[in-house]
């Protein structure tokens, strides 16, 4: 009898931690879904800068394929927000599917071209920063959902947001 019990306990343990990934996965998706608008609004900006810089029209790298990647993505492989908070994996993934689209669609350069990146759009501020910026002051998010979904301290999100408007604390 003490062999069927601890049959059981291990049924248990694997329905619990069934139980556990599909909370996880859940919890991520409506994290991801919560952050469409910036998502959206980055990946244009991360296209437009890439596909400068690659010689490729933006139209060849649709926004919407590119985010439908992402968000299926998150659906499989939702452990990778833990590793980095939720939208800084977000924007990790959206980059990885922009270089993806652009293998497939770039020209090859002739070996006698080298192709230089263009500096339009270069900025001194990581790219961090300027979209804590975007989610505080377009977007109209509070600090403590900033702070959530980039991984960070409150008290650094506002450290962040008075730096970008100036004030050197």
């Amino acid at each position: 009898m003490g062999h069927a019990v601890s049959a059981s306990t291990g049924g248990d343990d694997l329905v619990r931690a069934a139980r556990g990934r599909e909370a996880r996965r859940a919890d991520v998706l409506e994290q991801s879904l919560r952050l469409y608008r910036p998502l959206f609004r980055y990946a244009q900006r991360e296209i437009e800068r890439r596909c400068c810089e690659a010689g490729v029209p933006a139209a060849r790298v649709p926004t919407r394929d590119i985010l439908a990647r992402v968000y299926l993505t998150a659906s499989i492989e939702p452990d990778g927000a833990s590793r980095m908070g939720i939208y800084p994996w977000l924007r990790s993934l959206v980059r990885d599917e922009i270089d993806a689209a652009l293998a497939v669609c770039a020209p090859s350069p002739s070996p006698d071209v080298q192709r230089v990146p263009t500096s339009s759009g270069a900025t001194s501020v990581p790219e961090s920063w300027q979209e804590i910026h975007l989610l505080h002051h377009v977007d109209g998010w509070p600090l403590e959902a900033i702070a959530e979904v980039e991984g960070r301290d409150i008290e650094e999100v506002a450290r962040i947001i008075g730096r970008m408007l100036g004030d050197e604390r």
